[in-house]
């Protein structure tokens, strides 16, 4: 009977050390608020597990807190990204990014190939956003790809101020093959996307990377510029490695305190 009670007792303080190093500990995470390091986003580090910015150009410039650009020339389009961790065939990924475009062209978000380095040729899937000089400021498009094909949502959210930054929530769960995407703006939410097909996507390889896209976006020498100002990226791993884990822990222990009585 004692021997049974120690079991009960250390399998109750296994499992729950489980649940709080999961709970601590069940991501892979990158983030940047862009506060620190300014100078070129070219070659800025992200963390372990991702690859590093790659940029078309220099034009790409972390100052106080923002990512921007400070020239359209010779080019007034521009590209930006980095890879993301192989994800696990139960893994789920999660991206939010804060975004302000302003110009008369457009900003793209979201999610790419290896291959691939502007969303509008290559996007799988992505948003498309327009900005503060644009016939349409604050209208939302959301493209499955590849590049401008397959639109699958176009509006203004109701409520939506182009002047402030917004907030874009997505989520992939690799089992499903779906993507969920919201966006919050000052006080407002919305849900763009709900589970939305992306098997297309994921089996073309769509979530090896993610990027953005300035195009015809205003300069950081202007009034209004267009700008991205955080980034959290999330890899959260599949259940049953947490399981077996914590399977192979219980087993030890109880195999150390068997051979211990």
């Amino acid at each position: 009977m004692k021997a049974v009670g120690f079991v009960k007792s250390w399998a109750t303080i296994i499992i729950t050390g489980l649940l709080a190093v999961a709970s601590a500990d069940a991501s892979v995470i990158y983030q940047d608020d862009f506060s620190a390091n300014s100078g070129a986003l070219s070659g800025r580090t992200t963390a372990a597990g991702f690859g590093s910015w790659t940029t078309s150009s220099d034009s790409f410039q972390v100052s106080g807190g923002q990512v921007e650009i400070n020239s359209n020339s010779p080019v007034d389009y521009h590209f930006a990204h980095f890879v993301l961790p192989t994800l696990a065939a139960s893994d789920i990924l999660s991206v939010d990014v804060t975004v302000r475009p302003s110009g008369a062209g457009f900003m793209g978000i979201g999610f790419l190939p290896l291959a691939g380095d502007y969303l509008i040729n290559s996007g799988l899937p992505w948003l498309y956003l327009t900005g503060l000089d644009s016939a349409s400021p604050g209208h939302v498009e959301i493209f499955r790809g590849a590049g401008a094909a397959d639109n699958v949502y176009s509006g203004t959210p109701a409520g939506f101020d182009a002047a402030l930054p917004t907030t874009y929530h997505f989520v992939f769960d690799k089992t499903a093959s779906t993507l969920s995407i919201s966006a919050e703006n000052g006080s407002t939410t919305s849900d763009l996307a709900i589970d939305l097909d992306v098997s297309i996507a994921a089996a073309n390889s769509g979530f090896e990377k993610f990027g953005m896209q300035f195009q015809s976006q205003a300069l950081s020498t202007d009034a209004s510029p267009a700008y991205m100002s955080d980034i959290s990226v999330q890899v959260i791993p599949e259940p049953a490695t947490v399981s077996v884990l914590g399977l192979g822990a219980l087993v030890t222990l109880l195999i150390r305190r068997y051979r211990c009585v």
